[in-house]
């Protein structure tokens, strides 16, 4: 479960969690778009969900490492991560 929030003061578009590990880009949100506008507001957190199954690599290595990342793009066009 990967959990997504606007700490900033604008709305943000364009969001995507991308997830190596998972193979790139998630699909989602499945919830969190209260107004339904596609666009993450600051009072909203988005939720996306997928699932990793583990390997022989893995429990042979003693652990999985995984680092996802957020980014959104603001009014001015900027990303935001």
């Amino acid at each position: 479960t990967f959990t997504v929030t606007n700490q900033g003061n604008v709305s943000l578009s364009n969001i995507i969690v991308d997830d190596p590990l998972l193979g790139g880009p998630l699909a989602g949100p499945i919830s969190g778009d209260t107004d339904g506008d596609g666009e993450l507001d600051v009072t909203e957190t988005w939720i996306y969900e997928a699932s990793y199954t583990i390997t022989q690599a893995d429990i042979d290595a003693g652990e999985v490492v995984n680092q996802a990342t957020a980014t959104g793009t603001a009014p001015d066009q900027s990303t935001v991560s």
